[in-house]
């Protein structure tokens, strides 16, 4: 069996991280040596060129060299790769990157019908995580997916070298319960908000519970570990643990979540400078906030099947530990039960009636209904975005869905029938581009997008009943935003 790890990293601060702590972790006994035994595997790397010397300099890199076959793979060179990825972000932008190296590796590894291992360079693996990974590939699973800790750079990293040191192999071996017991006291500020409180707690893509020793998760999105696809993605992803994911496998039943950390884990190392999560508060605590803010940031579905995996990712409870499971630690296992069924009965609601989305408006008196808010925003931009990609790469039924999902989550507004229109077109439907154009101005009559584009509109139209002189047909150039 094939396999190929991949990676992508830049710029000197994770170059750093990368060196020093996420490469001596994958090369313990139980990760890079033990999944090679039986499998040939090859390390893709992707990476600047001007990032290339440093990585050769590095003693940890040849050390990596030694263990596997590396190939290093420039970036620039993923010309339409990175074109297509940039256009849905509105620009260059290093989820675009990102996004354009996950596209180019899944193309690669299909065409050798090879698994993927999907990696990080900020991240440090538990011993035995790789190993863990080939076993599950060798029983028929298709992904393999795995959350952990987020830790502060700062603290976490001297106490890494002080208690593991890399040995003359360069492999930092770290078992799992001695890394939990080591990662805990070192949580990144970020997450303090996300621990579960009945008188209220932050809301995000995950909800914690503080066990001794430990620390319980339920969230919404989890990382894709390992990948055997049964298809290519067809669409440019928003992100590799959720949008990617829902288009290379089938439904939940292709989710293999791996929800004991003895079995793998991984600590992310942040710098304490870094916010990645988007909290709002909820307090005191309502699970119908916490339903309507996962309906806006996570379910709602730029692709079919996210909303479904996100959802299958929420009901599994992951045990982070590093000691037996004991009475306290299934005390909170029933209490997120009971939480986790609250949330997703709401969510149920929600499912049953589409504009109570919209409803989201009234909230916008109290703080955290003004968040919510903000988040149903973000997702209707989103959202924008997609349908514009999928116009630029002439998917025009799956523009049209994305129109039609902004639609139902702002129908008051008048983006979504600008861009409905605006697909219309460039599919060259003229008449239908003037009448959505005339309901967008409805909503906002002196909206200037909609306003410019009528009138491109009108004189398409009547070029094509050869009223008018001769006018462009291109589609309009892309919109920046909501």
């Amino acid at each position: 069996m094939v396999w190929h790890i991949i990676n992508q990293v830049w710029g000197q601060a994770f170059l750093d991280i990368f060196l020093r702590y996420s490469v001596p972790s994958l090369l313990a006994p139980g990760n890079l040596p033990a999944l090679r035994r039986k499998r040939d595997v090859r390390y893709k790397l992707y990476t600047y060129p001007a990032d290339v010397p440093t990585l050769k300099a590095s003693p940890a890199f040849r050390s990596l060299e030694q263990a596997i076959p590396v190939e290093l793979i420039a970036i620039p060179s993923l010309q339409a790769e990175l074109a297509m990825f940039e256009r849905v972000f509105g620009g260059a932008h290093k989820f675009a990157a990102m996004g354009a190296c996950h596209w180019h590796a899944t193309h690669r590894a299909w065409e050798s019908q090879a698994v993927l291992c999907l990696t990080s360079p900020d991240v440090v693996y538990s011993d035995g995580t790789l190993a863990h990974l080939g076993a599950l590939a060798d029983q028929g699973k298709r992904s393999a997916l795995l959350t952990g800790l987020h830790t502060r750079l700062e603290t976490v990293g001297p106490a890494l070298l002080q208690t593991f040191p890399p040995d003359g192999s360069g492999a930092m071996t770290l078992p799992a319960r001695e890394l939990v017991a080591l990662a805990l006291p070192h949580r990144h500020p970020v997450v303090n908000g996300l621990f579960y409180d009945p008188e209220g707690f932050d809301v995000g893509s995950q909800i914690y519970w503080n066990v001794d020793g430990g620390q319980l998760i339920r969230s919404w999105h989890l990382q894709p570990a390992m990948i055997q696809p049964r298809r290519l993605p067809q669409v440019p992803f928003w992100s590799v643990d959720n949008d990617y994911t829902a288009q290379v496998l089938a439904g939940p039943e292709d989710l293999h979540v791996i929800d004991d950390s003895d079995h793998g884990f991984i600590a992310e190392l942040m710098p304490v400078a870094m916010e990645r999560q988007i909290n709002c508060g909820n307090r005191p605590f309502n699970p119908l906030v916490h339903a309507l803010t996962a309906r806006a940031m996570f379910l709602v579905e730029p692709h079919v099947g996210r909303g479904a995996h996100s959802r299958a990712n929420f009901t599994r409870k992951i045990r982070i530990h590093s000691a037996e499971i004991g009475d306290t630690f299934r005390a909170a296992e029933a209490e997120s039960d009971r939480v986790a069924a609250d949330i997703l009965s709401w969510v149920d609601f929600l499912e049953a009636r589409p504009t109570a989305l919209h409803e989201m408006e009234a909230l916008s008196r109290l703080p955290q209904g003004q968040r919510l808010a903000d988040h149903l925003l973000k997702n209707l931009r989103m959202e924008l975005k997609t349908a514009r990609g999928r116009m630029a790469l002439e998917r025009w039924d799956e523009a049209e869905a994305a129109c039609r999902r902004a639609e139902r989550l702002a129908p008051g507004r008048p983006d979504p029938p600008v861009h409905l229109a605006r697909l219309r077109m460039a599919q060259g439907r003229f008449a239908e581009a003037v009448a959505t154009l005339r309901e967008a101005l409805g909503r906002a009559p002196a909206d200037p997008e909609a306003l410019r584009y009528l009138a491109q509109a009108e004189a398409g139209l009547g070029h094509a009943r050869g009223e008018a002189p001769e006018a462009p047909h291109n589609p309009p150039r892309s919109r920046g935003g909501a």
